[in-house]
Parts: C-alpha cells; sequence; structure tokens
C-alpha cells in the first residue's frame, strides 16, 4: 500500500524475485493513505484498508482496472487495521475503536454488482457491527488482530489480553489476563 501522492494511494503488487517495477498496479484504490493490506491464497484476492474508511476486496487475475475491485466497504472510519478472517470473512478496525466483519461477496455477487444489478442477498445482512469495543471488550485500544486471537490492552490499568477469535465471532469471557504485562506502556505488536 502507498502514501496519498496527489488525490489517490493505492496498491503496488511486486514479484519478489525482480523488485526493480511492480507487476501491478492499483492507483485510484484510496483516496488517503493505504494502512493495511491482506492476501487470501484460494480464491486468490487481495484486500486493502485506507484511511478513507474503504476496504477494498481485488481479484488480481482481472486485467482491466476499473474491474480489478470486486468489492468495496464504507467503514465510516479511518481503518487501522483490516484483513481475511477467512475464505469467507472481511475483519475492519478502525482508529476510533470500532470493530466489524463482512462476508466476502461470492464471484457470482461481485459479477452481478459489476453489472450494476443488485445482489439477491442484502449486504447489510451480512455485516456484523461490534460497534466501540472499548466498554463491552474491557480495553482502551486493540493492538493486534491474530488468527485465533485479538489482542487488547488498557495501559490505565496495565492489564493485557487475548480474546479468543473463533469463526463465531470473539468471545470476551474466555480471555487471557496478563496483569501487568507492559505497566501503563501501549502494547504495539503481538507474535
Amino acid at each position: 500500500g502507498t502514501a496519498q501522492k496527489g488525490d489517490d494511494s493505492g496498491i503496488l503488487l511486486y514479484d519478489l524475485r525482480n523488485l526493480a517495477s511492480p507487476v501491478k498496479a492499483y492507483m485510484d484504490a484510496h483516496s488517503d493513505d493505504v494502512v493495511s493490506v491482506d492476501i487470501l491464497s484460494d480464491p486468490f484476492l487481495l484486500l486493502s484498508g485506507g484511511d478513507d474508511g474503504l476496504v477494498n476486496v481485488y481479484d488480481p487475475s482481472i486485467t482491466d482496472p476499473d474491474e480489478v475491485i470486486g468489492q468495496s466497504i464504507n467503514v465510516s472510519g479511518s481503518i487501522h487495521q483490516s484483513g481475511f478472517r477467512n475464505s469467507k470473512k472481511i475483519f475492519a478496525l478502525t482508529r476510533m475503536e470500532t470493530f466489524s466483519e463482512y462476508r466476502v461477496l461470492s464471484e457470482e455477487e461481485t459479477r452481478l454488482t459489476a453489472e450494476g444489478t443488485t445482489p439477491i442477498i442484502p449486504l447489510t445482512a451480512d455485516k456484523k457491527d461490534y460497534g466501540d469495543i472499548r466498554d463491552t471488550w474491557g480495553c482502551e485500544y486493540v493492538s493486534a488482530i491474530l488468527p485465533e486471537f485479538i489482542g487488547i490492552g488498557s495501559n490505565s490499568t496495565g492489564e493485557f489480553s487475548l480474546l479468543p477469535y473463533t469463526i463465531d465471532g470473539v468471545d470476551t469471557v474466555q480471555r487471557i489476563v496478563l496483569q501487568g504485562a507492559h505497566g501503563l506502556e501501549v502494547v504495539r505488536s503481538v507474535l
């Protein structure tokens, strides 16, 4: 992902064997900095999240740059982290600590959307909105969203916790608490 240059920000795809120039470039994907990028291997899809509040899903096999974005979600807040949960779900965390999940559109729904036809399934039914998670999750910030856990912290109490993150959603009850893990400092990364 790139920082904003002019009116747009974009995504550059490189072949690691030849870094001289990108293999593909999607330069009008966002109207502000791209801050989050993720790749799904099966089916091969690319995802980007930006400070403009958009999460875009791309099909890199499509050669027409005007058709490459198959799904665009307006999260209504600057993206902090976004990614594929699996081949069927996308997550988005904003800088205002709101969290939501969305369904990845099928190839047929993507085609219908590109043609200007509304898919049969209403997309609003496919959103799980957790809202502002600071009170409901008992934290002040989210540090990391991992495949099986979400790392959350509270610098005022010095507590850092791992919330189980399953296919059913976030489990705030079975949390693993690391009391005093980093004192009053913000945990920036979890591996």
